[in-house]
């Protein structure tokens, strides 16, 4: 099996690092970098790629099951995030925003069981589609 790929055979293309997994299939091997625009930092054992650990205090709520645009979070300068999870038997729509949420106008459906998390700083407002018969939509804001 060969590796590398020549790009543009016959012209004298680049020649890339490829590793032929079988098959006469090729994946074309990339390394991992970081920087500001313009720059590029590869990763390895002296540059390792930096991450930002979130350390702050999560309070925990469940929202009303109403059926109608309701606000869920107030803007809180402090958000670093917002989960959402829909324990409810319903569909239930958010939206990230002031503007009210309706059937057409929202940011993401959750099914029953679905979760999302937002970055989003300002009011969140939403509904249940139809009254659950269990279950509310959780919410855990992190400050």
């Amino acid at each position: 099996m060969a590796d590398d790929t020549q790009l543009n055979p016959g012209k004298g293309g680049d020649l890339i690092s490829t590793d032929d997994i079988g098959g006469g299939v090729k994946v074309q091997n990339v390394k991992v970098a970081f920087g500001v625009g313009g720059t590029m930092q590869q990763v390895d054992g002296d540059n390792p790629l930096p991450i930002q650990q979130i350390v702050g205090t999560t309070t925990v709520r469940s929202s009303p099951t109403n059926t109608a645009d309701a606000q869920v979070l107030p803007v809180n300068a402090d958000r670093l995030r917002a989960d959402f999870f829909n324990d409810a038997d319903k569909d239930y729509l958010l939206g990230e925003g002031s503007a009210p949420v309706t059937l057409t106008d929202f940011t993401v459906r959750l099914r029953p069981g679905g979760m999302y998390a937002s970055n989003f700083a300002g009011e969140l407002r939403g509904f249940f589609v139809d009254a659950p018969t269990s279950g509310r939509l959780m919410v855990t804001e992190v400050t």
